[in-house]
């Protein structure tokens, strides 16, 4: 059912596993997606969507400001009595009387059905013709009661092996020489949407130059014009490992002075490959490893 989707090999046999009962009439319960940015939760809510045999409504939860605009502009005109799935993405987001109202609808002991009573209107949720999908990257900020309503299937980092793979599909077209790949995939990040942006720049770059044909050579002219790194290094994370490298162990103040970065930027964005890659740790203060110093001095700073 997923065969053009690479690894998440437990995903696939968990949305099987749903897929099936639905086509034997049972329903699928309101699944939670949960793992890191860029592992294809979005990817693998659209193949769920087209094997169920169902359009994929989209809806990033940011965008949801109260009940009265989900049940007015969504949900009375596109979900209530039609066959859809609907994909709550950034379900963290949810305003939180839609979180009170979905902690009735999703308290399903029997039956396929539960009204819900809005403004004097009755909301009838249909599961055997709707399936609820939420999909985020904190799970921890949903509220817990509402959590406990939904089976929640978390997404795993992908090998090298698979990240060679899914750069490679993107680029098919493409024939990458002299164990070049070796080279690519340490600077993807880890996660899918890298290698499919990687494998975008690789096509152009093929393009630009009139060649198919990409080796160690190109790889390196290609880093040079884009500053790509050998490790993936953004000029961020090279500039909070120098500062670390530099000045020592820094307090989260400290790091924010020194760099004119902000605490939150720091905590969750910039620090998270760092620490996510062994360069950095966080012992009371921050710290660079010695695999940071490794990486530095890969890139002579």
């Amino acid at each position: 059912m997923f065969d053009t989707l690479i690894g998440q090999d437990h995903i696939k046999k968990s949305f099987g596993f749903y897929i099936d009962g639905s086509a034997n009439g049972g329903i699928v319960p309101p699944l939670l997606l949960t793992g890191a940015r860029g592992l294809g939760k979005t990817e693998y809510a659209r193949q769920m969507a087209k094997n169920l045999k169902k359009p994929l409504l989209e809806l990033n939860c940011s965008t949801i400001r109260n009940n009265r605009q989900f049940f007015e502009q969504i949900f009375i005109p596109v979900i209530m009595n039609n066959d859809i799935t609907i994909l709550f993405d950034e379900s963290h987001a949810l305003p939180k009387d839609l979180q009170n109202a979905f902690l009735t609808v999703f308290n399903v002991e029997k039956g396929f059905r539960k009204n819900f009573e809005w403004d004097g209107s009755s909301m009838e949720f249909d599961f055997s013709r709707q399936t609820y999908l939420f999909a985020t990257t904190e799970p921890d900020k949903i509220f817990a009661p509402l959590k406990d309503r939904f089976e929640e299937i978390d997404f795993r980092p992908y090998s090298d092996d698979e990240m060679a793979k899914i750069l490679q599909s993107r680029a098919d077209w493409v024939e990458f020489q002299d164990d070049v790949m070796n080279e690519i995939v340490p600077t993807l990040r880890g996660n899918a949407r890298s290698a499919v942006k990687r494998a975008k720049q690789i096509c152009l770059y093929c393009e630009g130059k009139n060649n198919y044909q990409f080796g160690d050579s190109q790889w390196k002219d290609m880093c040079d014009k884009l500053g790509i790194t050998a490790d993936g290094l953004s000029n961020s994370e090279i500039q909070i490992l120098s500062v670390l490298k530099q000045r020592g162990p820094c307090t989260l103040a400290m790091l924010s002075a020194a760099t004119g970065f902000s605490r939150t930027a720091l905590q969750r964005d910039i620090e998270m490959h760092l620490l996510r890659k062994n360069l950095m740790r966080i012992d009371g203060k921050r710290e660079i490893t010695g695999a940071g110093v490794k990486a530095l001095e890969k890139l002579s700073v």
